[in-house]
């Protein structure tokens, strides 16, 4: 019997992709919104910005310490789609920029920490209901990937039609069905195992999830180097027309989803940390042809292998996070999100400066630094898996 077969998975994918959809209707359009609605400068996005992530990730390493403690996940998913709710709400009701900063940027951050209490809620369902881990943990990934996909289009499309406060409106009703599917698909005595307060071989365990998580930084760190710098540098520095960044996204998310898919099978053949190895390879070979872009048949060719690349790490780096989780897989899925979120951070206003003081192509090819350093962290963790080899480190099984 297949994943799709299951009406158990069905429905734990179901509620994860609408939660990623409502996710991604509200976190890009919101900077559109402060400065074009609102009229506020673009300085205050960075405001905005820096307390959605500090914010998201403080409340995901809380909710990760509650359910490691066994506490049930349902609870938690309410109250993200709950904090959701709110600061839509308001921000219908009141909407201006303190609005935001407030209530907003707190009920967004709630909704934000749903994604790594998904994520560990699907591997417990997984383990429980015999699926398959790894197709499961890619499935999972992919429909991330698919509301990513979806959500922004129509955000900005509503707003164009209608107006922004219909966008708002838009993402309220896609939070409704988020909470029916919430009631359907997640028990409500569901929970996760406490974990062991003193687990075996912590100190090995320790050290390869924190280099786990540093490689998944800095993959981060990496993709949004080149996914921010490459719309402006299509239309302004290799003179493509205007719709090259649409159809570059378009071409890349639909080959990031087919490669998630295919991980499993992969899998089968060579340990993640391989896979996670060839990804970075091929990122490397992506930047350096998308910096070289003059026309829109090399851009086709490059944004399929950047989506080659980021499906391969999508579809590998939670699977390679847990299984050094040592018991804590809540904790795990944490840091993993977390990882992604502080590489964003550190990444973002980085396109800009280099931008500033030299171009966007720079600021793509910049992208090569954090992805060694990533490889870097791949080669160093080689040690730990010899030492897991001889039964030193006992990581968690990948299915």
């Amino acid at each position: 019997m297949t994943l799709l077969t299951d009406a158990r998975a069905r429905a734990i994918l179901g509620l994860h992709l609408c939660g990623s959809f409502c996710a991604s209707l509200t976190a890009p359009f919101i900077p559109f919104y402060i400065v074009q609605e609102l009229g506020h400068p673009p300085w205050k996005i960075s405001i905005y910005s820096a307390l959605a992530i500090l914010l998201t990730v403080t409340l995901n390493r809380a909710f990760a310490a509650r359910l490691d403690s066994g506490h049930r996940f349902a609870p938690l998913v309410n109250a993200s789609i709950a904090g959701y709710m709110t600061a839509l709400i308001s921000v219908l009701i009141w909407p201006s920029y303190w609005t935001l900063i407030t209530v907003g940027v707190l009920g967004f951050s709630l909704s934000g920490s749903s994604l790594s209490t998904m994520y560990s809620f699907g591997r417990i369902s997984a383990e429980r209901y015999g699926f398959d881990i790894t197709a499961f943990n890619a499935w999972l990934r992919a429909m991330t990937s698919l509301g990513w996909m979806m959500g922004p289009a129509l955000a900005f499309f509503v707003a164009g039609q209608w107006g922004a406060s219909w966008t708002f409106c838009f993402a309220l009703g896609a939070a409704l069905i988020w909470a029916v599917l919430r009631w359907y698909a997640m028990p409500r005595d569901a929970r996760a195992e406490a974990a062991d307060k003193t687990p075996p071989d912590s100190a090995y365990a320790e050290r390869a999830l924190w280099l786990a998580v540093g490689a998944c930084l800095l993959f981060s760190a990496a993709h949004v180097l080149c996914t921010s710098a490459l719309p402006l540098f299509y239309v302004r520095e290799a003179g493509l027309p205007a719709y090259a960044p649409g159809l570059s996204f378009s071409i890349k998310t639909g080959t990031e989803i087919v490669m998630i898919l295919t991980t499993p099978a992969l899998l089968r053949r060579l340990a993640p940390l391989s896979v996670l190895t060839l990804s970075g390879g091929l990122g490397l070979c992506a930047f350096l042809m998308l910096s070289q872009v003059t026309g829109v048949t090399a851009m086709v060719f490059g944004a399929a292998l950047e989506g080659a690349y980021y499906g391969l790490f999508a579809g590998v780096s939670m699977t390679y996070v847990q299984n050094f989780a040592n018991g804590r897989m809540a904790r795990a899925n944490a840091l993993y999100v977390n990882s992604l979120f502080i590489g964003a951070l550190v990444a973002g206003p980085s396109v800009g400066m280099i931008a500033q003081f030299a171009s966007f192509q720079t600021a793509i090819l910049a992208a090569c630094l954090p992805m060694v350093c990533a490889l870097i962290v791949l080669a160093a963790t080689n040690r730990i898996r010899r030492l897991a080899g001889t039964g030193h480190v006992k990581p968690e099984s990948s299915g």
